[in-house]
């Protein structure tokens, strides 16, 4: 494991990127199997939606961590939908 606080942020950084590949890969099988989704939308929507999510139950259980989920929504408001799909 990393042991100084840029080796920490750039792990943490790496970690989030691949789970959070991994969670779009999965939920966009279940629905691409079942045709739920327009192809366009399904990234920027589950990612949204995730971050919104992180948000209220950070600002309900952890007020002191809501500066993560609201860093990841800005990312993602900022971000043109195209890029998102290109994102791991």
């Amino acid at each position: 494991l990393p042991t100084d606080d840029s080796e920490v942020r750039d792990w943490a950084l790496e970690w989030r990127d691949r789970a959070q590949g991994r969670l779009l890969d999965s939920y966009l099988a279940a629905l691409t199997t079942e045709g739920l989704v327009p192809e366009d939308a399904r990234d920027r929507e589950l990612l949204l939606d995730k971050a919104l999510y992180e948000v209220r139950y950070e600002l309900g259980h952890r007020p002191d961590w809501l500066p993560l989920p609201l860093r990841s929504l800005r990312r993602l408001l900022r971000s043109p939908a195209a890029t998102l799909s290109a994102m791991p």
